[in-house]
């Protein structure tokens, strides 16, 4: 197509240019990407070690207010406690009515938690955290919230006897 003054118009890319710019996409997205999964999974560690500093806040409130003994353990189904220890895929907290060290039938879960996508939760005193009738932590230890692709931006959870918690990123590798 010609104008009045005898240049053409051009409609499109070459292809050329349309290489040079897939190219140039391509490139950006393989630099973003990587960090990008890094970002998610950050925010999934963060995610974890939040909901669990709230289940403990919440089970020392129900060890007051129920005047009772209140335990989290790991839990794959969200109804019975599992000995595997990894917290991961999620734990129930519950009022422990009959005093023994595994859930029976009569006590009552007061909580679920689900699992975490591709991060390691341990509790490095075992499989069962228990809270007695005045709200204190049986046993103090850590728990550890990790991926070990990022080990550099771990949570450790410090649990203390009087369910303080204290808590720090990338203290030691997963």
């Amino acid at each position: 197509m010609k104008t009045t003054n005898g240049t053409s118009l051009r409609n499109g890319f070459t292809l050329v240019e349309l290489l040079v710019v897939l190219a140039i996409a391509a490139i950006t997205v393989f630099q973003v990407v990587p960090s990008f999964t890094k970002l998610i999974q950050d925010a999934r560690i963060e995610t974890a070690a939040l909901n669990m500093e709230r289940s403990l806040r919440f089970a020392r409130s129900a060890a007051l207010l129920e005047k009772a003994p209140v335990r989290l353990c790991p839990s794959e189904d969200g109804h019975w406690c599992s000995a595997s220890g990894d917290w991961s895929k999620g734990w129930i907290t519950y009022v422990d009515q009959s005093g023994g060290p595994d859930r029976d039938p009569g006590d009552l879960v007061i909580a679920t938690q689900g699992s975490f996508k591709s991060i390691q939760i341990r509790y490095n005193r075992g499989s069962r955290l228990s809270l007695n009738a005045l709200g204190r932590i049986t046993q103090s230890g850590s728990m550890r919230i990790c991926d070990q692709r990022y080990s550099d931006n771990a949570v450790t959870l410090f649990i203390i006897h009087s369910a303080r918690l204290r808590r720090e990123k990338g203290v030691e590798s997963c």
